[in-house]
């Protein structure tokens, strides 16, 4: 089935070939491949529904495998695509209802099986859906530790009007009902401000001062009111009464105050007064005076609401750190609607960075207890999850999540919740194409807010609704559109509501320019642009960074789009520079303050000029509909563009991919097309001989761009120029400096490392026939070198020693980790006499203090392999080292035998010892390697791996 594949570039020939795959799939990874290879085929094809339904069972697969939330709903996802294309699809059905049955949609998945019987009752899988059809699940649990505590806190009012009416019977009563739900709390959650609450009464009427009585009866008065208030929305009149309790309980029951302190600043939070600066102030006191560990409950609660309001003004890793928190106090307590809630929180947290896998998962343990929830509760958990499918494009999971939210609004009766719920399904119906439904909705949801008061809820409610009906609006009335625009920005910039910001100012820019107001529409975008640099400013950890990056690769993209058609080449170039490879920016940067590097990394980046003439810099940007290509020479800036959809390009880089490492004859029509996109566009400012500074974008990333076909009849691109890669230019310029300032006398200071002596049985790795040759005649090709080979390559000896040298060499085995490329691993010599195993994790070898260092060399398999983000490029071994401040590093693509590795890095050598520069030498040795073959249009399997990424110095005198 693959070999037909590779014979055939049909879509038909690549089904066939996934799903061999997907059989001979052993391993996490290779399960990982497949599922790509099934994501690239869909693309490619997207309106086929067989394609669809198995991309929906190999993520179903791979959910199964490696316990993964957002997979069961990428496969639900996946399965309701298919069935919309074909409903007469009997595994479409199938697999969505085996997906469903392990998220928390149970009636849905049985009308998904019920749907694959009326198709198919007698078909291979019928007795396994009629069995899943006759088991009912049950969901029981204990009830939670704040339904006790919210009762409790019921009770103490009932107390005080009894007590203060003169019931003093049934006051007597209340008390003692309170007293036990106190005692149960304290038993169950360890949380004791009831009883603490209970005891100040105690002491109060035992001092039998009138005063005393009065201002205590006073707080709980008023606390009581201040509840009523607050569970009917009358957040103004709460805040009255609950700063009232505050005072009087201030000085007799300390619990009390805590208490009304924590609903007094839920009531702020609800007005959003002083951009929750108020809510926030009382949050935080609270938290310094719940230090003790006595009221867990209330302490879990003012995280849960801090961290709410970070993740509303964009602080999403502070608000992960408080929601966990919560969570844990939650646990703790057996409260376990607020772990739910918490969980929630911190998936939303994780979405709004764009960390799918993450989101998924919080997600996905936030609806296991939803129906375990009061209304709002259960509303609220469910509105998060749906905003979660269609931040990652699950827009049918989202619309389905949504159906049960708007049926449970409508049955409360309750026109907030109403008109949340039809104003996100109005959404949902918009991005699935259907207008009429989603207007609607709209109506139906102004409908409600109409019987709201005016608060701030109700105008941040009326923003929202106003912000689909603009995007509804772009297509047929931009100008109508601009103007609900103009008032839904303005509502989110004096609201504190920076989530929101960024789509709003995008929307508007579609909308000036669908009414040829160009200038004004790349003005919105550059606000957008900004806004998206503040928020990525206080996200402090690296990995989010990216994350939120990837999440926000569509306005990158607008800006790009709006620019290429105002015909402004720089303008486009320095939105592309702005969305890459930040992350290694900034760890190039001056060791400041966290914060400090990250705003001066914006102000870094700039355009390629003064490159010299024998540079040219080639940099690539994907859009959904094309390809955008910038040629920079000098101080000019060219701007041409390939018509070719994104899932067509990704086809062809991986059929042209396995192609060029299979060792078939090029060029073949993946290549040809590939040059024909790519390179022929730009042939003619190109000068050959020169030096291409290759920046790719998404797929290109995994092009082996060497082995494309040439621009003046060479059979490969390599031999016209020679070649460099980098993650943007501002990076490429950065380790250019570097390189400069460090170069004096070529390669003075060389260390090669050779590793031939792994434990093969325990890590199930081949034997290495060709690396002592390797080093030895690299080792005698350089002036005075420090040679680790065999049993002095421990991995100690190497972390010692590695950063003291202007080139490193290392031969040996390499292992990527695509999920977590900071665990791709080097294997170095096992040291018995200390048990280090000699293995080498990516994270420890880019923590060297690299100061010296001009070109590493990693002669090793499919060391340029790692985790491909869409704003960052490849994580792996080339990236961390840019990054750690090697201005060269060396990498391959693929997988390749060691002896014709090493065959390759010693003709490498032997040019760079002879003057060339790393890039020339490179492409000199894969010329000399073409003319010496036997076969060469079969060669580039040899050397089109090898690639250098960074900088390079070109020796003067050297041709």
């Amino acid at each position: 089935m693959r070999r037909q594949a590779r014979l055939e570039s049909s879509t038909a020939a690549r089904h066939a070939s996934c799903l061999s795959q997907l059989i001979w799939a052993t391993d996490s990874e290779q399960l990982d491949k497949v599922v790509r290879a099934f994501e690239t085929l869909s693309r490619m094809d997207s309106d086929s529904a067989e394609i669809q339904s198995d991309l929906a069972a190999v993520y179903l697969v791979r959910a199964l495998d490696q316990a993964s939330s957002a997979d069961l709903y990428r496969s639900a996802n996946a399965a309701l695509r298919a069935t919309e294309k074909d409903p007469g699809l009997p595994a479409a059905w199938f697999n969505l209802g085996l997906a469903l049955r392990r998220t928390t949609f149970v009636a849905e998945s049985r009308r998904a099986f019920e749907a694959y019987l009326e198709r198919d009752w007698t078909g291979p899988w019928a007795e396994e859906v009629r069995g899943y059809l006759q088991d009912t699940p049950v969901t029981r649990r204990d009830p939670s530790s704040q339904v006790i505590l919210q009762t409790a806190l019921h009770g103490l009012g009932d107390w005080a009007e009894q007590e203060f009416s003169g019931g003093r019977p049934k006051a007597g009563f209340e008390l003692a009902r309170v007293r036990s739900l106190g005692r149960e709390l304290a038993r169950r959650a360890r949380d004791h401000s009831v009883l603490d609450i209970a005891s100040s009464i105690d002491r109060i009427s035992a001092r039998r001062r009138e005063e005393d009585v009065s201002q205590l009866l006073t707080a709980h008065l008023a606390f009581k009111e201040g509840l009523r208030s607050y569970e009917h929305g009358r957040f103004e009149a709460a805040s009255t009464s609950f700063r009232a309790a505050v005072e009087a309980a201030r000085q007799n029951s300390e619990a009390l105050a805590l208490w009304a302190s924590f609903y007094l600043a839920s009531s702020e939070y609800q007005q959003a007064r002083d951009d929750y600066g108020q809510a926030l102030d009382l949050l935080r006191w609270i938290t310094k005076q719940t230090q003790s560990g006595r009221y867990p409950i209330l302490r879990a609660r003012t995280s849960y609401m801090e961290g709410l309001i970070s993740a509303i003004r964009g602080r999403y890793s502070e608000a992960i750190v408080l929601a966990r928190e919560a969570r844990n106090l939650f646990e703790q307590s057996r409260a376990w609607d607020g772990v739910e809630r918490a969980e929630s929180l911190i998936g939303a947290a994780y979405r709004d960075l764009g960390n799918e896998n993450a989101a998924w998962h919080h997600a996905h343990r936030s609806l296991r207890g939803r129906h375990h929830q009061d209304g709002p509760r259960h509303l609220a958990l469910l509105s998060a999850a749906s905003l979660t499918a269609l931040t990652f494009d699950a827009p049918r999971i989202a619309l389905l999540i949504q159906e049960e939210l708007v049926r449970l609004a409508e049955s409360r009766e309750d026109p907030l919740f109403e008109a949340t719920a039809l104003r996100r399904r109005a959404d949902i119906l918009r991005k699935l194409g259907d207008h009429s439904l989603a207007l609607r909705d709209l109506r139906r949801s102004l409908e409600s807010v109409e019987q709201i008061g005016e608060t701030s809820i109700r105008r941040q409610l009326l923003a929202d609704i106003h912000l689909v009906e603009a995007q509804l609006l772009l297509e047929r009335a931009p100008n109508q559109a601009i103007k609900r625009f103009d008032s839904v920005i303005a509502t989110f910039e004096t609201s504190g509501y920076q989530r929101a910001l960024v789509g709003a100012y995008v929307g508007r820019a579609r909308a000036h320019f669908a009414s040829a107001s160009t200038e004004l529409a790349a003005l919105d975008l550059e606000r957008a642009i900004s806004e998206l640099e503040r928020q990525r400013q206080v996200i402090p950890d690296p990995g989010e960074r990216i994350q939120y990056f990837d999440l926000a690769r569509s306005v990158f993209d607008e800006a790009i789009a709006v620019a290429v058609r105002r015909g402004d080449g720089r303008a486009a170039f320095m939105y592309a520079e702005r969305g890459r490879a930040r992350s290694i920016l900034d760890s190039l940067l001056p060791k400041r303050s966290a914060d400090s590097s990250r705003t001066a990394a914006v102000s870094q980046i700039r355009m390629p000029t003064s490159l010299g003439r024998d540079i040219t810099l080639l940099a690539y940007w994907s859009l959904s509909d094309r390809v955008v290509i910038w040629v920079a020479q000098g101080e000019r800036v060219h701007l041409r563009e390939s018509s070719v959809p994104r899932g067509e390009l990704e086809g062809l880089v991986e059929e042209f991919r396995e192609a060029v490492f299979a060792g078939q004859s090029l060029p073949n029509r993946a290549g040809q097309r590939l040059a024909e996109l790519l390179i022929q566009p730009v042939a003619p400012i190109l000068r050959r001989g020169t030096y291409l500074v290759v920046i790719p974008d998404h797929a290109l990333h995994r092009l082996p761009f060497s082995a494309l076909p040439g621009v003046s009849g060479n059979p490969f691109l390599i031999s016209d120029f020679a070649i460099a890669f980098a993650p943007s230019s501002t990076v490429f310029l950065s380790a250019r400096q570097l390189l400069t300032s460090r170069s004096a006398e070529a390669w003075a200071r060389s260390l090669v490392v050779g590793a031939p002596l792994v434990d093969m049985e325990l890590f199930d790795l081949p034997p290495l026939r060709g690396v002592q040759s390797e080093v030895t005649t690299i080792a005698s090709l350089l002036e005075n070198p420090v040679v680790l080979l065999g049993t002095t390559a421990t991995r100690e000896t190497f972390l010692a020693q590695a950063a003291d040298y202007q080139l490193v060499h290392f031969a040996g085995h390499a292992v990527p980790n695509t999920a977590s490329p900071h665990l791709s691993r080097l294997f170095l010599t096992p040291d018995p006499s200390s048990g280090d195993s000699g293995q080498l994790a990516l994270y420890e070898l880019a923590s060297l203090p690299f100061d010296q260092a001009e070109l590493v060399v990693l002669s090793a398999c499919s060391t340029s392999r790692g985790y491909r983000s869409v704003s960052e490029g490849v994580s792996n071994f080339a990236t961390a080292l840019l990054a750690a401040g090697v201005p060269a590093v060396v990498t391959n693509m693929t997988d390749i035998d060691d002896q014709i590795a090493a065959d390759f890095t010693v003709a490498f050598y032997r040019k760079l010892m002879a003057g060339a520069d790393p890039a020339r030498a490179l492409q000199l040795a894969a010329v000399q390697t073409v003319r010496n073959s036997e076969s060469p249009s079969t060669s580039a399997r040899t050397w089109a791996g090898f690639q250098l990424h960074g900088a390079f110095l070109r020796q003067e005198g050297y041709p």
